[in-house]
């Protein structure tokens, strides 16, 4: 599921497996690994993914809910995520 819902994203934003590794500072073949399902992206690439584009990661993992969070809310609005037991991602969403 998180695979295809990295490719959806990507796809969504109009951007290349090419443009998507460049924006996460990675190369190409990392990044279409992750789509591929044959590796995870780490902690990091949700939180670069949240930052620069708004993505839901609640969404990239689940397939539940709005593929972007809406960023013109004023409170300090933040997703958690338990990865695996005792591993925490918290992802706090910038205000424009």
């Amino acid at each position: 599921m998180l695979s295809e819902n990295l490719k959806k994203v990507r796809n969504n934003l109009g951007l290349s497996q090419q443009d998507m590794a460049r924006e996460l500072e990675m190369h190409q073949v990392q990044y279409g690994t992750y789509e591929r399902g044959t590796r995870k992206p780490s902690a990091e690439v949700f939180e670069k993914l949240a930052e620069k584009y708004s993505v839901n990661i609640n969404y990239l993992l689940t397939g539940i809910g709005e593929m972007f969070v809406n960023q013109d809310k004023t409170d300090n609005s933040c997703t958690t995520i338990e990865l695996k037991p005792g591993q925490i991602l918290k992802i706090k969403y910038k205000e424009k």
